[in-house]
């Protein structure tokens, strides 16, 4: 590996490049575009700006906003001083953003001013409430990338010796930012991950991907791992990120068009809305995509297939500073929709335990447990959880039940929490998903199990049909999982939805379906 990937932060990495490539492009924001020596720039000012104001190593700045350039210099300038970032998501509402500001407990808090008619300056001015804040909340105006936001920071001059002892007091293993869970069972929690943790993460990227000068799109939230993964990605390889404020289908291919994006990692739902503009646009310069979230329907792989050259999935989770795993080059589509996530990077550990903590053995089913050094350090203010999230003897457990293949790669079956026993068989709801996704009616599902007094429990399907086909019959679905699965395995109950409720993040809401199939199962008896 190349010196250059051995930088103690992320502001090391956008250093060693700043001197070596001054003038290679950066960053693109709208109409800005910086080169490494004036992205250096830009952060060292802004960094000088926020000990000015009083943020100090291991401080917490919290952040409302979009992807823009803005969040960039602000991220690189807290790596570059030793404090910690924290994301905050525009689409949050209030009592969600408080959640996080309370726990987290930052000491400056800097906001977008508005976003798609949504006014954030009561709600920022709220939030102050919530923490012990060393300024006002900064306010970021207009859609327009710009550096006045830094006017508020601040108001003395910042010797360099300031700037140097900054710089000594940040270690490997201290924080580089915060980012919170889901909630999907139960409050966000915000896992602490390490400056060193994320670089390492980030450097098995880019030697499995053996990409050069990545050169990627940034349009996820900002308070979501895959928001942050562009950044270290980018800079890390000396490539560039073009920002977007937020997904959209037609804008997303006509950036990898015109700025020749060589890397596009996104969700099934961006390729799902992206498949039918595909024609419209010369993609070539793609070298490999990647996707999360399952694998996407047969016809959808195979188009994308013909497009790019190499297409990739993987594992990871927020406390494992991103992927882990990744599948093998050239690996069969026929693998990729079979649930397949690849094998374990280099450097890290696997083993799947059962239900009561006993290793499964090779070529098992059971919960992966994970160790590394890109696991987070805790899950901020909460003690109890980050024991929890660890075995007695120090692996993490991520609540994912895995099936190890013969030849050492890992397929995804579901949550643990997830799981339901019927009849004395385990059932993992993710495997009956794909097979009603697979169905061409059906754009999405979601499985849960409810109580049955002769089985234990039963699978209830909540089906979102697909918006080009006509909407399927509780039948005709019901018939289709029986010529694919077992029969204990078939959902007892079917209901058609318009749209599966979401998260904020954009999982599937399985309390609320949960607490929709227990009532439903209750009027029925």
């Amino acid at each position: 590996m190349r010196g250059e990937m051995h930088a103690p932060s992320l502001a090391g990495h956008l250093q060693r490049w700043a001197e070596r490539t001054p003038d290679r492009e950066a960053v693109i924001d709208g109409q800005a575009r910086l080169s490494y020596r004036q992205l250096a720039e830009a952060v060292e000012q802004c960094a000088r700006a926020l000990i000015a104001t009083g943020v100090r190593a291991g401080d917490r700045v919290a952040m409302l906003t979009t992807p823009r350039l803005e969040f960039l210099l602000t991220l690189l300038a807290l790596h570059r001083i030793g404090g910690v970032w924290l994301g905050l998501n525009p689409r949050q509402r209030l009592g969600e953003l408080r959640h996080i500001v309370t726990d987290a407990a930052p000491k400056l808090l800097i906001g977008i001013e508005s976003f798609e008619g949504r006014d954030f300056l009561a709600d920022l001015g709220e939030l102050a409430q919530s923490s012990d804040l060393l300024h006002a909340p900064v306010i970021i105006r207009g859609e327009e990338p710009t550096l006045d936001f830094l006017a508020a920071l601040g108001g003395r001059e910042v010797h360099d010796d300031e700037l140097v002892q900054a710089a000594a007091a940040l270690a490997p293993a201290s924080p580089s930012c915060i980012v919170y869970t889901s909630g999907s069972t139960g409050e966000p929690k915000g896992a602490v991950l390490c400056h060193y943790g994320q670089l390492r993460a980030y450097r098995q990227w880019l030697s499995y991907l053996g990409t050069q000068r990545y050169r990627t799109v940034c349009d996820l939230p900002v308070d979501h791992i895959g928001g942050i993964a562009p950044i270290f990605l980018s800079l890390m390889s000396g490539g560039a990120v073009v920002f977007q404020r937020r997904f959209d289908p037609r804008a997303l291919l006509e950036c990898i068009q015109t700025e020749r994006i060589t890397v596009w990692s996104g969700e099934l739902t961006q390729w799902i809305k992206c498949a039918p503009l595909l024609d419209r646009y010369e993609l070539s310069s793609l070298q490999a995509i990647g996707y999360g979230g399952g694998p996407p329907p047969r016809d959808l792989l195979e188009r994308y297939a013909k497009i790019v050259p190499r297409i990739f999935s993987g594992y990871g989770m927020t406390e494992t500073s991103d992927a882990i795993m990744f599948t093998d080059p050239g690996t069969p589509v026929d693998v990729l929709c079979d649930h397949n996530v690849g094998r374990p990077l280099e450097g890290v550990l696997t083993r799947l335990v059962s239900p009561t903590g006993e290793w499964v053995g090779k070529e098992g089913t059971g919960e992966l447990e994970v160790r590394s050094s890109s696991v987070f350090l805790e899950y901020s203010s909460q003690p109890e959880a980050t024991t929890a999230a660890f075995s007695a003897d120090g692996w993490l457990r991520t609540g994912d039940i895995m099936r190890e293949r013969p030849d050492g790669t890992f397929d995804f079956l579901g949550r643990a929490d997830h799981t339901y026993k019927s009849g004395g068989y385990n059932i993992y709801p993710r495997e009956i998903e794909y097979v009603l996704e697979a169905h061409p009616a059906v754009s999405s599902a979601a499985v849960v199990g409810v109580p049955d007094a002769v089985f234990q429990a039963v699978g209830y399907a909540f089906v979102e049909p697909a918006a080009d086909q006509g909407a399927p019959t509780v039948d005709e679905l019901r018939a289709h999982c029986m010529a694919c699965l077992a029969n204990y395995k078939v959902p007892k109950m079917i209901e058609l939805l318009e749209a599966l409720p979401k998260l904020r993040n954009e999982k599937v809401d399985r309390l609320l379906l949960q607490a929709r199939a227990r009532q439903a199962t209750e009027r029925r008896r």
